[in-house]
């Protein structure tokens, strides 16, 4: 038995700009080699092929010719990916009498349905959810409205695996916060900015994360910004970097953002998160519980929920932040997955 794994690698000229789609990624082709699962991996990412514009018409023959060989298609991939390939994998696999699970990555993909498909696109994403055997959703609101269109719908959360499970750090509360992300305004940057010039001068805030979109922080905080950021981290440095912090702040509006890794990263060390409650970050963590919600575009409501955090609510927000992660252990949740999968063998 074995499964073509369909999904975007890693690009072989910048290996080290990998984004959670990836890392993702990653993670399952990982967990099927751990578990000694037979898999081919079919690459999405056109920036790996040497004619990039005819990526397309050659990852369509790659899918024609190697469904054939596997007794199972794991498809991953975005919203747009979806719109693209979903429905041509489905009919290749339904033609060869094959087994089809779907992936779809991030937490918007209710709204990328209704509001930027036209009619056609619409009918091929149905047409493809009802012909395959499963279908995974980053988060539970994405299963719960793509169900009615299909009773095939299930969870697979964002994961991952912690290193220090077994070496946490037990000392007291610090004022260390962290932001740890894509560095864009829709990220809440500036009003962690501003912020910062609202704190007392013992709170340390410190910013990391690849700038995206030609990001310039307003002028006002700009000496801010030089001071507080510290640069980019690959995926190997976030854990160990994450864990000398206290608190993790996340204050976005990115409308594109599901189950964000970084907090599971911060759960699976036991760090608490302050961050505004999306659609996907209400389901991760419990206001008051494992971290505090913050509105949107508010620095001074963000000042003031990072000053909630104090010497007296710090360690049981640390617990409580570390018993939610095992929603997301990797280990975990791979297990379900897997059992699920060779069901269909």
């Amino acid at each position: 038995m074995s499964i073509l794994v369909i999904g975007k690698c890693r690009t072989l000229k910048e290996p080290h700009n990998a984004g959670g789609v990836i890392v993702l990624f990653e993670q399952l082709i990982k967990s099927f080699s751990k578990a000694k699962v037979a898999f081919e991996i079919l690459d999405l990412n056109n920036r790996n092929y040497r004619f990039s514009k005819l990526s397309v018409v050659y990852i369509f023959l790659k899918i024609i010719i190697r469904t054939r060989k596997h007794n199972l298609v794991f498809f991953n991939g975005t919203a747009r990916e979806y719109k693209y390939y979903t429905f041509f994998v489905t009919m290749i696999s339904k033609f060869y009498n094959k087994n089809i699970v779907l992936r779809k990555f991030a937490g918007n993909f209710d709204e990328y349905y209704l509001k930027d498909c036209n009619f056609l696109s619409k009918k091929l994403i149905l047409s493809a959810l009802r012909k395959a055997n499963i279908n995974y959703f980053e988060t539970q609101y994405l299963v719960q409205f793509f169900r009615q269109y299909s009773e095939n719908c299930r969870q697979f959360p964002n994961t991952r695996q912690s290193y220090y499970s077994n070496n946490l750090p037990t000392g007291p509360f610090k004022k260390r916060f962290v932001f740890i992300s894509h560095i864009k305004e829709e990220k809440g940057i500036n009003e962690i900015l501003e912020a910062i010039t609202l704190l007392p001068e013992e709170y340390q805030i410190h910013i990391y994360g690849p700038i995206i979109d030609s990001y310039t922080p307003p002028e006002k905080f700009s000496e801010v910004f030089i001071s507080a950021y510290k640069g980019k981290l690959n995926h190997n440095e976030v854990q160990r970097v994450l864990i000398t912090y206290s608190t993790l702040l996340l204050p976005t509006y990115h409308k594109g953002e599901g189950y964000p890794g970084i907090i599971i990263e911060a759960l699976s060390l036991g760090i608490p998160i302050i961050a505004t409650p999306s659609r996907g970050i209400k389901e991760m963590i419990e206001d008051g519980v494992s971290g505090f919600f913050v509105k949107e575009k508010d620095p001074i409501n963000l000042r003031d929920t990072i000053l909630k955090v104090n010497e007296k609510n710090f360690l049981m927000l640390r617990k409580n932040a570390l018993n939610t992660f095992s929603k997301f252990d990797q280990d975990i949740v791979m297990k379900r997955i897997l059992s699920e999968i060779k069901s269909l063998y």
